[in-house]
Formats: C-alpha cells, sequence, structure tokens
C-alpha cells in the first residue's frame, strides 16, 4: 500500500473522519523548506541522487568507492610509500552505539595525501552477543591500534581522533589509555596522551606518545563537512565497496604472465559487516548534512 501524506491528512476511524496527526500547512511548509525531505518523509518518493540541494551526491560516493576487500591491519608492505592509518572512536555510555572507523593515508607524489575508509565496526561481543563495555572497549581498541601500527615503533604511523564531547563520555575515558601497559604477549607499550588537551599530565605520564587528538566533532560540523564534500569532489577520499549482497566477490590477482585474471573470494562475516556499515555511512552523510 501507499502510504502518504494524502492518507494520514484524512483519517477515518469506524468509517468516521477522525483528527489528523498533522495538518496540511506542516506538509506544504516542509515541502518549502525541504522538498526532497518532504517528499521522503511524506510522500515515500525516495531520490536516487539524493536531491539537487544536498551536497553530498550518492552518485559523488559512488564514483569514490573502491572495489577492494576490507584491510584489518598493516601489513608492511609498502616500505617505499609514507602510509598513515587514522583511528575514529566515538565513545558512547549507552555502549550498544559505541563505534570506530578505520581511514588509510597513502601519500602520492603527484597529487599528495589520499585517504580510504578500509574498516568499520561497532564494540560488539560476537561470543557473548552483547555490546563490549568500558574495559573490553579500551582492550579491543589497544588491539586495533597495534595491528595498524605494523611493526613500527609505537605509534609511529598512527593518528588516532576521539569524539571527546560530554554524551559519549570520551574525555573521561581518555584517561584509561594515558599508563604504559602490555600485550598480550607481555610486550610493553607506551601510553597515549593529547599534549594539548591533557597538558597537565604529560609530566605525570612523561612515556606517554603524543598521537591522540580529542575533539569535539558538533564544533566544528561545518569544517568537517566542508573539507569532506571537497576531498569527495577531489577524488581523494574514498571507500571500500563492491559488495552486491552475495556472500562471494569477483576479484583479480596477477598470474604467473604479470597478467590480471578473475577469481572468486569468500567473504567472511566481518568483511560483510564493514561493507555493511560503509553503506549505512553512505545513507548518514547524504541526508544528515
Amino acid at each position: 500500500a501507499d502510504v502518504n501524506a494524502d492518507m494520514i491528512l484524512s483519517p477515518t476511524f469506524k468509517g468516521e473522519p477522525y483528527a489528523p496527526l498533522i495538518t496540511q500547512d506542516v506538509v506544504d511548509n516542509e515541502m518549502k523548506t525541504n522538498k526532497e525531505k518532504c517528499l521522503r518523509e511524506y510522500y515515500c518518493r525516495f531520490s536516487v541522487n539524493s536531491g539537487d540541494n544536498q551536497p553530498i551526491k550518492r552518485s559523488v560516493l559512488m564514483k569514490n568507492t573502491v572495489e577492494k576487500l576490507p584491510v584489518s591491519y598493516n601489513d608492511n608492505k609498502d616500505k617505499n610509500k609514507k602510509k598513515r592509518y587514522v583511528i575514529a572512536y566515538d565513545p558512547c555510555q549507552k555502549v550498544d552505539n559505541s563505534a570506530y572507523a578505520i581511514l588509510e593515508c597513502l601519500y602520492d607524489e603527484q597529487i599528495g595525501w589520499t585517504g580510504t575508509i578500509i574498516n568499520t565496526g561497532i564494540f560488539y561481543n560476537s561470543e557473548t552477543k552483547k555490546p563490549m563495555q568500558i574495559p573490553e572497549q579500551v582492550r579491543h581498541l589497544k588491539e586495533i591500534i597495534l595491528k595498524y601500527n605494523g611493526n613500527n615503533p609505537d605509534y609511529e604511523c598512527i593518528d588516532w581522533y576521539v569524539d571527546s564531547g560530554s554524551g559519549g563520555g570520551g574525555g573521561l575515558l581518555s584517561d584509561y589509555f594515558l599508563e604504559d601497559w602490555k600485550d598480550k604477549l607481555g610486550k610493553k607499550h607506551r601510553g597515549f596522551i593529547d599534549n594539548e588537551v591533557q597538558a597537565e599530565y604529560k609530566s605525570v605520564f612523561p612515556n606517554a606518545y603524543n598521537c591522540l587528538h580529542m575533539i569535539s566533532p558538533s564544533k566544528y560540523k561545518t569544517q568537517i563537512f566542508d573539507a569532506l564534500i571537497e576531498y569527495l569532489n577531489l577524488g581523494i577520499f574514498k571507500f571500500v565497496g563492491g559488495y552486491d549482497n552475495k556472500d562471494t566477490m569477483i576479484l583479480f590477482k596477477e598470474d604467473k604472465n604479470g597478467e590480471q585474471v578473475p577469481y572468486t573470494y569468500e567473504l567472511s562475516d566481518d568483511e560483510i559487516n564493514v561493507y555493511t556499515n560503509i553503506a549505512l555511512m553512505h545513507e548518514e552523510l547524504i541526508n544528515m548534512y
């Protein structure tokens, strides 16, 4: 059934007219201020390319999607390239909403730095089927950072951004990372610090490495979106993709003759989750601006 504004503006109850929850004026005003949203919310008409007034187009996001597998660690193969990993962490006191994303940054001599979202996830324990509590998240974050740092000295190629807004408690959570710590193998690692925001702790934790950046995105929303729009239009900010809701993907590899030949790759559940999260990310970018 096509349930739209025409139906909800003229409701009936047992055949008798009933007071509508919204009025025609509400719909008319929404149509004037945001036509695309009005058509989507009140008439179930969805735009293929996110509408003329939206600065981030679906077609641009698709253009900047590369058919590539998610990357879950630093393989240290690009030794002749400048490479960094940006780890973005969005904590939440309602821990089921805590999430992270990984941006792989490569330096090109011709165009400079480029970035690709190569991994995303939420802090969910697949064994217990429950969200990770804060201590679990701390341990998991440290493991993620080590994986992407690879064989480099502690955090040499890592930049770590934490949403420090009061809602998620990121400012308090970052205190868990100041001290030196040991990994699963018993190897000692340096702590993390933001030398600007946590300047008072520099003398208390002198060994903490300054790769932590605590920011409140809500304060910089305009700058963040302006930069993202520019980078997308320049083609220097990309996303891994190519998933078509199947358990397999057709990829290419080089044979012994140096030619690219196709092969079928079976996707893991984690890889499918990354593609799904990035698809949701695209929808948010299109509709939240």
